[in-house]
């Protein structure tokens, strides 16, 4: 029933318990979804085998993220916006730097270069999961609605592209986002790399 219906007492229901003795076990609501999204976390295994190349540890652990993500919507929600201090996401964070000490970045931009990633990883995520803002639709008829209304709208070049406004393919765009991402982190590195020749 998602977030908003769950509570210790249906909890305690579903189990069969009163709902005091639960608290034996969890101090709270906030207790019980931390646990949720550190095991969701834990069935996440970023792609950091140092025989791959980094580009494709970054792909594999961008899709890997995706699929558990999309595998458990209702928590994905949790998960993605909730701030967890536990032992999981400090696994995560140490297999997610791999591909950037790789390039030869320091720890401190390659920290950086986690946390951009996963801002995209995110927000890519909310937005398949219809908790994103986008101007695409799924239904059909919304589609043909929308793409109405932009081609009557008064700006001639997105009039020209009501169709891409108006339909997305969510794993299409999840790619090339990746990819966009791989080409500017390659261009990151191959930029730092002639500094540092530079000053040899």
């Amino acid at each position: 029933d998602g977030v908003e219906g769950f509570s210790v007492r249906r909890l305690a229901g579903g189990l069969g318990v009163d709902p005091m003795s639960l608290y034996n076990h969890v101090a709270n609501k906030d207790d019980i979804l931390d646990g949720v999204v550190e095991s969701v976390m834990s069935q996440l295994s970023l792609a950091h085998d140092p025989t791959e190349t980094w580009q494709r540890q970054v792909r594999m652990s961008a899709r890997a993220f995706r699929q558990v993500a999309l595998a458990h919507p209702n928590v994905a929600i949790v998960m993605l916006t909730r701030r967890v201090l536990t032992e999981e996401p400090l696994r995560l964070l140490r297999e997610a730097v791999s591909p950037a000490l790789a390039l030869g970045l320091p720890i401190d931009e390659a920290i950086d270069v986690v946390r951009t990633f996963t801002a995209f990883l995110t927000g890519s995520i909310l937005r398949e999961l219809g908790s994103g803002m986008t101007l695409a639709v799924a239904d059909p008829e919304l589609v043909r609605q929308r793409v109405e209304d932009v081609e009557r709208s008064s700006d001639d070049v997105l009039a020209g592209a009501a169709c891409s406004i108006a339909e997305i393919d969510h794993e299409a765009l999840f790619d090339y986002g990746v990819e966009l991402f791989i080409a500017g982190l390659a261009a990151r590195g191959a930029g730092r790399a002639a500094a540092d020749a530079s000053r040899a």
